[in-house]
């Protein structure tokens, strides 16, 4: 298990991407300073379009991990539809023999919002469709990037990302409870999670939503809830390993009934590296990189178009600590226009 994992309760804060940009100038601009509190992995655009010396202005960002269908929108239905891209659900326990009304693979799925102005209406749904899970035991839907193949069904990769030695990640998740008048103390899961050598799922972090009156009163929009989990240490057992996402039904057979509404899942990584100080003089790019006490990957790329994986490393470095950082060099910046940086402890 990684240290430091924790959860939260609701949260309103959206994952949001800041770039690190260096805008040339023919005078020297020393930036502001950023606060240690906003330390995360930073990305670093340098135009190579002169030769003098620049100091670049920056911001902090986090980046957010692309989540398969994480609003439910596919496939689309016009009402509900127990199918879902992506997900995959919890295979039905033997226990379960309520299949005449309501065979298992029917208690998840997706259902379009109705219009603004109708009743039933949720202002805060993201897009045009949600998830609806019942609460009955075991009842749940995850995806990762090796889900086991299902008969008659298309192969849908999940979450296409994996755990890195000191990155930290945050799921977010929309929820709404009390459907179907559920019951007070109705609880629901969410986790991340890996697979190990013999592909069973097992748990990274995790916690637990009750539903009540209070949390989500009747007619409530979504509610964000958020799991943090890191950062990850070098000798976690899921190092490297690709990152799995559940949401899962939790409730006894004494409060079983109704149906949780899902959406909007989000995953975001951070990390705590530092790029500052960039100078740009007689086509060499030098900047200065500020961590914790480890070896360094710094990349580069000069596309950022989301066409595949187009970074390569340019270098490592040794980071001893201590707030003077260490000074990287890249002798050979690009000639196309744009070049973007980041660093990461060495995998």
């Amino acid at each position: 298990m990684a240290n430091n994992n924790s959860s939260s309760g609701p949260s309103g804060n959206k994952a949001t991407h800041l770039f690190l940009s260096v805008t040339r100038t023919l005078s020297a601009h020393i930036p502001p300073p950023v606060p240690q509190s906003t330390l995360r992995e930073h990305f670093l655009q340098l135009s190579i379009t002169t030769l003098f010396m620049v100091l670049g202005t920056f911001s902090v960002f986090a980046t957010e991990i692309a989540v398969p269908n994480g609003s439910f929108e596919q496939p689309e239905t016009p009402f509900a539809d127990p199918r879902m891209d992506a997900w995959q659900k919890a295979p039905e326990p033997a226990w379960y023999t309520g299949g005449d009304e309501f065979p298992w693979g029917q208690l998840v799925g997706q259902f379009r919002n109705l219009e603004p102005g109708e009743p039933g209406h949720i202002a805060n749904l993201d897009g045009h469709q949600a998830a609806f899970l019942f609460a009955q035991p075991g009842v749940g839907i995850f995806q990762d990037q090796n889900m086991p193949n299902v008969p008659d069904v298309e192969p849908r990769p999940g979450v296409d990302a994996h755990f890195e030695i000191g990155s930290s990640y945050t799921l977010t998740v929309a929820l709404r409870g009390g459907g179907g008048e559920m019951a007070e103390g109705v609880t629901l899961r969410i986790l991340l999670y890996y697979r190990n050598d013999d592909g069973d799922r097992v748990e990274v972090a995790a916690t637990e939503v009750a539903h009540s009156a209070t949390a989500f009163p009747l007619g409530n929009p979504f509610v964000d809830y958020q799991l943090e989990v890191g950062p990850v240490q070098a000798l976690d057992p899921f190092v490297n390993r690709p990152i799995g996402i559940e949401l899962a039904s939790t409730v006894g057979f004494d409060k079983a009934g109704g149906y949780w509404d899902i959406d909007h899942v989000r995953l975001r990584v951070s990390s705590d590296v530092l790029i500052s100080g960039v100078q740009v003089e007689d086509g060499t790019v030098r900047f200065r990189i500020n961590a914790q006490a480890g070896r360094y990957e710094v990349l580069y790329t000069d596309d950022l178009s989301g066409s595949g994986d187009t970074w390569t490393v340019g270098g490592e470095i040794e980071v001893e600590g201590g707030m003077d950082g260490v000074e990287y060099v890249d002798s050979n910046p690009s000639n196309a226009g744009s070049r973007f940086y980041r660093a990461r402890r060495v995998p």
